[in-house]
């Protein structure tokens, strides 16, 4: 994990860094190798748009967290959950 002063609260991409590094050990410590699915927000929205950075940067460089597919939900309820149905049934071996 990189080193980190001091967490701002509105900063969407170092929340998901972090959080993204914590999800990392967290399968680590479980021996986990982890085939996931990215629910993504709205692609317009800066914040969504940060998070889905934030998992990617620290996710290229893990050993547990392998993203097999992204899923953009525009933040809507309907979307997220056919294309996380689609997303299941297309990856069986999602984690």
């Amino acid at each position: 994990m990189r080193p980190r002063p001091s967490l701002r609260g509105g900063d969407s991409y170092d929340q998901a860094i972090t959080t993204t590094e914590a999800f990392d050990k967290v399968l680590g410590d479980a021996g986990v190798k982890g085939q996931c699915i990215e629910m993504q927000g709205a692609l317009t929205d800066v914040n969504a748009v940060h998070r889905s950075k934030g998992w990617t940067d620290v996710a290229v460089n893990s050993a547990n967290i392998k993203t097999i597919v992204q899923v953009p939900t525009e933040w809507n309820p309907e979307l997220f959950r056919s294309g996380l149905a689609n997303a299941l049934r297309a990856n069986p071996d999602a984690n």
